[in-house]
């Protein structure tokens, strides 16, 4: 079960498709011990996470990471990785500040060192929420500096300098990401926003092409790809975007 649990985080870090197939293992590991709370933080991540990747509709994502995550604090209330998935819930379904804040900071208190914990911690609620850059900036190095080899942790100090500073240094992680990690979904999309961040559209758009295929023509992706050409002025390949979206909400969840 630990041995199917690991696999399965490991392939979460990456994002993309490789989150149903985290899914699958983190479900394997649940198959071999239905108490396995670390499992079940795994399956709450995973719902959560298709759930922000626009890959489900929120209101399934939101019943199903809420029962893991649930089931994950009532198996193993001890452990870093429940008060994550709990604080993730909050943050993303219940919009509860307080509580996200309260369970991402008791995560960091058992364990600093959890890097998915740091990620959203940072990332998340003190970037994306609170607007604290610089905090979120010192909090995602921090984390990265703990495990230099994680490919996640590199990735997400990229999406903060790409989102919140629009500085060249981002271009600098693009590569140690890709080093590490180079057909991981989350790089090659942290390559894309490293180009919109600079304004440096027709990189962008190549590189915005290359994370659509990784995503398996992922909803999320194919808008982010019309955002840059939108902003590259292409008002044509824009809208046959948009209408491939609209198209495609006949037969599927799209936001």
């Amino acid at each position: 079960a630990y041995e199917a649990y690991l696999k399965g985080r490991a392939l979460l870090y990456r994002r993309g498709q490789s989150i149903r197939a985290g899914m699958e293992l983190m479900q394997k590991a649940l198959d071999l011990d239905p108490a396995y709370g670390l499992a079940w933080s795994g399956l709450a991540d995973t719902f959560s996470l298709l759930g922000y990747y626009e890959m489900i509709p929120p209101e399934v994502a939101r019943e199903k990471a809420g029962e893991a995550s649930a089931n994950a604090l009532r198996f193993a209330p001890d452990i870093a990785e429940s008060h994550t998935s709990r604080g993730l819930f909050a943050l993303l379904f219940e919009w509860n500040w307080a509580e996200a804040k309260r369970e991402f900071e008791r995560a960091q208190e058992i364990n600093p060192g959890y890097i998915q914990g740091a990620g959203w911690y940072y990332l998340f609620y003190q970037g994306f929420l609170c607007g604290r850059a610089e905090v979120a900036l010192r909090g995602l190095k921090e984390c990265w500096d703990r495990d230099r080899l994680s490919g996640y942790a590199t990735a997400v100090v990229g999406i903060e300098l790409a989102l919140f500073f629009h500085d060249r240094e981002v271009l600098e992680w693009c590569r140690r990401a890709e080093d590490l990690d180079p057909s991981a979904y989350l790089t090659q999309w942290l390559r894309q926003l490293a180009h919109m961040s600079l304004g440096e559209w027709d990189e962008a758009i190549a590189a915005g092409k290359v994370a659509l295929e990784t995503s398996g023509g992922g909803v999320l992706s194919t808008a982010w790809l019309g955002l840059a050409h939108e902003a590259n002025a292409d008002v044509r390949a824009a809208q046959s975007v948009y209408d491939e979206l609209i198209a495609r909400s006949a037969r599927e969840y799209v936001s």
